[in-house]
């Protein structure tokens, strides 16, 4: 294309944006929210020699394409080009923290870490990667990096956590670090093809589960009534979260489960939150979209970029199916969500603005992710620590995060649809559903809950009444729960990733 003077810049090349990042921007567009980032936190622990870091983030900046991009909206397009820097510019931010009182200092960090995840992106004229190093004391540090949703997603942070304590290891022992990514562009003018060729096989998809697009909304019963699209914060859409760890017991059984059936835990995972959303709405054909990824050739999967986006898995649920027939159920259904990838996005690279809101107001999703292990560089422990990655609208999504110290499941929720109370009844009842699956896999799906039906209401009774109340602290109150009562929780609903 030619060039164009643009903000005291001349853009001489632009590449159109691939589907994931135009859903994306379509989104972002017409609700106003700051939601759609990817966010991650690393702790560093043991001598950091900063400068050091700091070259090695300015290395893997300079490595990667997509973080040296910015976006420019020409007249009369609903879609922006990206269009790649030459320069390198890093923002990188360093805050001290080791003077505060050591009470405050953990909730301090929380509110900054909740800043970030409101900072608003200037896609036209920032730099991209936003980087802020908080000094907790002398020999801990944390490293956390913000993108916009459009240049990454959640593998993008895992990656660039691997790159970065690589890349400082290198520095260290004066080393080069040699890695060469497949570039995203690269990507998207293969995908590009891809999908120009799957235009022609959109016929053999027609009449595959035909409710998919044309089922109503799954209504839970739970949702607030004349709820308001944008949340109470100010900054447009803004999902909450509560999350709660498995203990060991749990998450041995779930693995012994998914392993003896030849299934993943995020499939066990999906098939406990598809059968609540069944019990919930009382509908038999069950739609959650999923997080699939576009990472399947070799070499991408180092790569950073928007390559992930949800895809629709609708599975029919009987009462009479055994836990272990809806494994098998769900586990199809991954699978051929994931064979239907390219005709989704095909589909999807045609949407327009209007009535995009409207569909993704009432959705529910589904993610699973491995966290990655901890690594060493030098005298130094970096590890994956937390993170908040939005890549579309939901008004509810099931996270299942496996961490070296077990699976954490993390239920996001829009708030103005769902009262805290809500959630935390949803949250209990998905409780018990795990536990069912693990003492009996074999029972029927129909009797989980409803031959304890007076003491599942009865403990909701008392989840209701103890919400009503806190702690001295001012904390949740700990949730205690069901079957023995050995597990304790402490619950609390929280702007997600921090």
């Amino acid at each position: 294309m030619g060039a164009r003077k643009m903000q005291n810049k001349v853009v001489t090349e632009g590449y159109q944006l691939t589907p994931q990042q135009a859903n994306i921007w379509l989104l972002q567009q017409a609700d106003g929210s700051h939601a759609y980032m990817a966010q991650s936190a690393v702790l560093i622990e043991g001598e950091i020699v900063v400068e050091t870091l700091k070259a090695a983030i300015s290395e893997v900046v300079n490595r990667h394409e997509i973080l040296r991009t910015n976006f420019h909206l020409l007249p009369e397009m609903t879609l922006p080009l990206q269009v790649i820097g030459s320069d390198q510019v890093v923002e990188f931010r360093e805050i001290d923290l080791n003077e505060e009182d050591p009470q405050e200092k953990h909730a301090r960090f929380e509110e900054l870490f909740r800043q970030e995840t409101l900072h608003r992106f200037d896609l036209k004229r920032e730099p991209i990667a936003r980087l802020s190093l908080f000094r907790l004391s002398i020999s801990e540090m944390v490293l956390v990096t913000s993108l916009p949703a459009v240049c990454g997603d959640s593998r993008s942070l895992k990656n660039l956590f691997h790159e970065i304590a690589g890349a400082y290891a290198a520095r260290l022992r004066d080393e080069e670090f040699s890695v060469q990514p497949v570039q995203y562009v690269d990507f998207a003018e293969w995908q590009k093809e891809a999908l120009e060729q799957e235009a022609v096989k959109d016929e053999r998809w027609n009449g595959l589960n035909p409710h998919l697009s044309s089922a109503s909304p799954l209504m839970l019963g739970l949702e607030r009534e004349g709820h308001a699209v944008a949340g109470p914060t100010g900054f447009g859409w803004l999902p909450n979260c509560v999350s709660v760890r498995l203990d060991d017991e749990t998450t041995a059984k779930i693995d012994r489960i998914s392993s003896a059936h030849n299934v993943s835990t995020g499939v066990f995972l999906l098939a406990c939150w598809q059968i609540l959303v069944w019990r919930l709405t009382g509908r038999k054909d069950i739609k959650i979209d999923i997080l699939c990824e576009s990472r399947r050739i070799g070499g991408l999967r180092e790569a950073l970029g928007a390559f992930a986006s949800f895809c629709p898995v609708q599975s029919h649920i009987e009462p009479d199916y055994q836990f272990i027939e809806m494994l098998e159920i769900v586990d199809q259904s991954i699978r051929s969500a994931n064979k239907r990838l390219n005709h989704l996005l095909h589909q999807d690279g045609g949407i327009k603005e209007n009535g995009r809101l409207a569909e993704r107001v009432n959705a529910i999703g589904f993610e699973f992710e491995e966290w990655p292990i901890a690594v060493s560089a030098g005298s130094a422990k970096f590890t994956y620590w937390k993170q908040f990655v939005c890549l579309d609208r939901f008004k509810l999504k099931l996270g299942g995060y496996r961490k070296a110290d077990g699976i954490t499941t993390e239920i996001q929720y829009d708030p103005a649809l769902f009262a805290e109370e809500s959630i935390e009844l949803i949250k209990e009842r998905y409780l018990r559903l795990i536990e069912s699956a693990v003492e009996d896999e074999r029972a029927l799906i129909g009797d989980y809950e409803g031959r304890r039906d007076g003491q599942a209401k009865a403990h909701s009774y008392q989840t209701e009444k103890a919400m009503r109340g806190v702690g001295k602290d001012g904390a949740p109150p700990l949730i205690r729960a069901p079957r023995g009562g050995r597990r304790l929780y402490r619950s609390r609903s929280r702007d997600c990733g921090f």
